[in-house]
């Protein structure tokens, strides 16, 4: 193998083991990332707070956090999009580990049970779908708000916590995850059942604090031929 073959397999390596350890935080990141109601829609029909009619729901939204992987001081943006009463969601992770810039996009289409990654150098793939509307294995189930939902999960409401200048109630409790089955302590801050504020002690703990949120999410941003997030700043 030639220096200038063995320089790019290393560079080629180094990659690999970025995104390896960038998957993995936003593997832990995603799972606290769950897709319940998230908005009490107070004008149901008013088309810019996402209202579609469906008692305390919202139709569509999106939020955008920032986030913190404590274990490895990691830190991404995280942007969770829903539209259809969170039949079709789309979360999206932004890093700029070791100077290279990152999107991993996970696709879900509860409905039909699917799910789609996006991962750059490698495209769209298909693991197995993992639900994400479960709390203690509690169902999401259409017209529950997220603080009904937590309740009915076990948590109680502990104080308030100002996120964007709007103050949350702040709900607690053990979380169990789905996939390796472990229990964790979460913590949630909730404006109008919006989640502005998201911690847990899960594989070393993460932190995720809500820097916008927009009721305006076109169709394409649930469709696989869309990379980029142009729908909120």
């Amino acid at each position: 193998m030639s220096t200038m073959e063995r320089k790019t397999d290393s560079r080629e390596r180094m990659k690999t083991s970025q995104l390896a350890a960038i998957l993995f935080a936003f593997c832990m990141i995603l799972a606290t990332m769950t897709a319940c109601d998230l908005f009490d829609d107070k004008d149901k029909d008013d088309p810019d707070n996402g209202g579609g009619g469906k008692s305390g729901q919202v139709e569509k939204a999106a939020i955008k956090y920032h986030t913190k992987y404590l274990a490895t001081g990691i830190e991404m943006t995280i942007v969770n999009s829903f539209d259809s009463y969170y039949e079709r969601e789309r979360v999206d992770a932004f890093s700029t580990e070791g100077g290279m810039s990152m999107q991993i996009i996970n696709l879900f289409l509860h409905p039909a049970k699917e799910q789609w990654t996006y991962m750059p150098f490698l495209g769209w793939s298909k693991p197995a779908y993992n639900d994400l509307r479960k709390y203690n294995n509690v169902p999401f189930e259409k017209g529950m708000t997220l603080e009904a939902h937590l309740k009915k999960a076990g948590y109680t409401q502990q104080g308030t916590k100002t996120v964007l200048g709007k103050e949350c109630k702040v709900w607690v409790g053990k979380q169990i995850d789905e996939l390796t089955k472990k229990q964790y302590n979460k913590k949630m801050g909730l404006w109008n059942d919006i989640p502005l504020y998201i911690e847990d002690d899960f594989e070393g703990g993460n932190i995720s604090t809500a820097t916008d949120y927009t009721f305006n999410v076109p169709a394409k941003a649930f469709d696989r031929a869309t990379i980029e997030v142009d729908w909120i700043k």
